[in-house]
């Protein structure tokens, strides 16, 4: 059994009663990022209004976010993008490869692992407001290097299947169940990511 904690300042618990009737331990939780930062790395960066004047300021917010609350509650992040394939219950301290590099879609971590935190200071060392990824993907990649405390990585193949380029073929034709794709799918991935806009047929 696990728990899925959804945590939104805007989401309304009500919409998922029909979760937690049919058994599922599912909560909606608030956070306060003031809180959250206090006695972090982020907390100057946040401070500093650099989140304002960024770019991409939702997608960055995004990767501060996750490391913060993983870093104080621990337990499995995912993209809101993604489909669990298989049970992820020995996925614990990982990180996955996307190809060469590392991703931040799928991360899972105990409450203060360290490499948690060398996340959020690399992320202030290095923050970048107008350059898509420096912040989130090639974060986790610059760590893990030099990190004392490396996570286990986990292959293309558990975490990132299909690439990115290839996957609105899923769905723009049609996939024989018995075809290679769909027996590296069912006997090796863990999570098939659905890359956002870039599966959606237009």
């Amino acid at each position: 059994a696990c728990t899925l904690r959804l945590f939104s300042n805007s989401l309304d618990p009500k919409y998922f009663e029909p979760f937690r009737k049919a058994g599922f331990d599912l909560q909606v939780k608030r956070f306060d990022l003031d809180e959250l930062v206090i006695n972090t790395p982020a907390e100057d960066w946040f401070h500093s209004n650099s989140l304002t004047k960024s770019k991409y300021a939702k997608n960055n917010l995004s990767n501060i976010l996750r490391l913060l609350l993983l870093y104080y509650h621990g337990g499995i992040y995912l993209d809101f993008d993604i489909i669990v394939l298989s049970s992820l219950r020995y996925t614990k301290n990982s990180v996955g490869i996307q190809t060469k590099s590392l991703n931040n879609a799928v991360l899972a971590f105990e409450k203060r692992h360290p490499y948690v935190w060398d996340a959020m200071e690399d992320f202030v060392a290095n923050y970048n407001g107008s350059a898509w990824g420096n912040n989130g993907p090639q974060c986790m990649t610059r760590v893990y290097p030099k990190t004392e405390h490396p996570p286990n990585l986990l292959g293309p193949v558990s975490y990132y299947p299909v690439p990115y380029k290839t996957t609105r073929g899923l769905f723009r034709n049609v996939v024989e169940p018995d075809s290679p794709t769909m027996q590296r799918l069912k006997k090796h991935a863990l999570l098939l990511h659905l890359w956002n806009n870039i599966a959606q047929i237009g």
